[in-house]
């Protein structure tokens, strides 16, 4: 199994989505919330393990492809709006394949990059130092 960096993004948007900030939310192998066309069931388990262990999601797993969320971390947030905009997430991702791999913290500074840029582009203000 793989990571699968678009995959764990739309984890994380429709878990954004679902979470009211009370509660938990207990997520089941095959759950048909967090479902995303084309992608096994397992692949969504897998990764929505790593966004817990990489810090993106507060939660649990409770076994057999079973967890507890309690919501979004604040590196989650933070992770989820360098990515948000589709062009930022479409650019870093030719960024990442360009350089032929990547590290979590590279693909993190790279969105970022593109929205300094585009933040510069719009307000004619620069965002250096």
């Amino acid at each position: 199994m793989t990571r699968d960096m678009d995959v764990i993004r739309t984890l994380l948007l429709r878990l954004e989505g679902r979470y009211r900030g009370t509660g938990v939310y207990n997520y089941s192998y095959g759950d048909q919330d967090l479902a995303i066309e084309g992608i096994e069931p397992l692949a969504i388990t897998y990764n929505l393990g790593l966004a817990i262990d990489a810090g993106f999601v507060k939660g649990s797993e409770r076994g057999s492809g079973s967890f507890l969320i309690e919501g979004l971390t604040w590196s989650g947030h933070d992770f989820l709006d360098s990515v948000r905009d589709e062009e930022i997430w479409r650019r870093t991702k030719e960024g990442v394949s360009l350089a032929g791999g990547f590290t979590f913290d590279l693909m993190k500074a790279l969105a970022r990059g593109y929205i300094r840029k585009k933040v510069e582009n719009l307000t004619g203000i620069s965002l250096d130092g």
